[in-house]
C-alpha cells in the first residue's frame, strides 16, 4: 500500500462499492472508524480472512467479559462488542483493497456471526445468574442465545440451503431449457393467506396480516445487530447506576431485562416468520425465479 494514499482515497476504494447498502449505524458510525483500522492493517501482511478470525476473537472476548457479572466488566464487554462490530467491516474493506473478495470470505463472515452472537447472550446470562441465581435467568438466556441464530437463519440465511441443493442438482442434470423445468415447480400452487385478494372471505385477515407484516418490517431492526448490540450497551451503562432493582420479591437488573425481552420475543418472532415463509412458499418462489433466469441465459 502506498503511504501517500489518503483516508478519502481508501474510502472510495474500500467503502463506496457497498456503503449504500449498509444500515444507518454502519454508515454513520462503524464505517467512519473502520477505515482507520483498515489503513493500519494494510501496512501488514494480514489477509481479509485472517482479519475475520481476528474479529471473531474480539467477539469472544466481549462474551467472556460479560460472564464476570459486575457492572464494569459488563461495560467493558459492551465496548469490546462495539469494537467487534467495527472490525466486522474491516475484513471486507481489506478484501476490496487487496482484491481478495471471495465466497469463502463471505461464508466465513456469516459464520462468525453465528459464533459471536449466541456467545454474547450466553456470557450475559451467566453474568446475570451470578447476581440473580434464578431458573428464569437461565431459561430465557438460553432461549435468547439459541433463537437469535435461528432468527438469523429464518430471516435469510437458511433459505439458501434448499435453494443451493435443488439448483445444483438441476444444473448438473443439464436441463437448462425452460421446457425441462421440473413439473413440481411449474404447477400453479394455491395462493397463500398473505396473497389472497381483498374480495375473498379471507381477504380481510389477509389485509390485516399484510399490515402487521409491514409494521414488523419497520421495527425488525430491534432483533438484529447492531441494534441488539446497542441495547446491550445501553443496559450496561444503566447497570452502573441501577445494578439490581427490586419490585416486591422480584429482583432484576438492566442486563436481566435484556435477556428476558429477547428470550421471549425471539422464539415467537422466529416461529411466526417461519410460518409466514411456509404459507407464502418463499423458497419455491425464489427457486422458480432463479431457474427462470438460468433458462433465459
Amino acid at each position: 500500500m502506498s503511504t501517500r494514499q489518503s483516508i478519502r482515497e481508501l474510502r472510495r476504494i474500500c467503502q463506496d462499492p457497498v456503503i449504500q447498502g449498509n444500515a444507518w449505524y454502519a454508515r454513520n458510525f462503524a464505517r467512519k472508524i473502520s477505515i482507520y483500522f483498515t489503513k493500519l492493517l494494510l501496512y501488514t501482511r494480514i489477509t481479509a480472512n485472517q482479519t475475520t478470525f481476528l474479529f471473531i476473537l474480539i467477539g469472544i472476548v466481549a462474551g467472556l467479559l460479560f460472564i464476570f457479572g459486575d457492572c464494569w466488566h459488563a461495560l467493558g464487554g459492551a465496548i469490546v462488542l462495539q469494537l467487534w462490530y467495527i472490525f466486522d467491516h474491516v475484513d471486507g474493506e481489506i478484501a476490496r483493497y487487496r482484491k481478495q473478495t471471495s465466497l469463502t470470505g463471505v461464508y466465513l463472515d456469516r459464520m462468525s456471526h453465528f459464533i459471536v452472537h449466541p456467545l454474547v447472550f450466553m456470557g450475559i446470562t451467566l453474568g446475570v445468574y451470578k447476581n440473580i441465581p434464578r431458573l428464569d435467568v437461565l431459561v430465557f438466556g438460553f432461549l435468547a442465545s439459541i433463537f437469535l441464530g435461528i432468527f438469523d437463519l429464518v430471516h435469510g440465511y437458511g433459505q439458501g440451503i434448499p435453494l443451493y441443493a435443488e439448483i445444483t442438482k438441476f444444473i448438473r442434470q443439464g436441463n437448462l431449457a425452460s421446457e425441462n423445468l421440473p413439473e413440481r415447480h411449474k404447477e400453479n400452487e394455491e395462493k397463500s393467506l398473505l396473497n389472497n385478494s381483498s374480495g375473498s372471505n379471507i381477504g380481510k385477515p389477509s389485509n390485516l396480516l399484510r399490515m402487521l407484516w409491514r409494521i414488523f418490517l419497520r421495527i425488525s431492526f430491534f432483533w438484529h445487530y447492531p441494534s441488539i448490540m446497542n441495547v446491550i450497551c445501553v443496559a450496561a451503562i444503566f447497570s452502573l447506576f441501577l445494578p439490581i432493582s427490586k419490585i416486591g420479591s422480584f429482583e432484576f437488573s438492566p442486563m436481566h431485562l435484556v435477556i428476558l425481552s429477547y428470550g421471549i420475543t425471539l422464539p415467537i418472532l422466529s416461529l411466526l416468520l417461519l410460518f409466514k415463509q411456509v404459507i407464502s412458499r418463499e423458497v419455491d418462489n425464489s427457486y422458480r425465479e432463479i431457474i427462470t433466469l438460468l433458462t433465459q441465459t
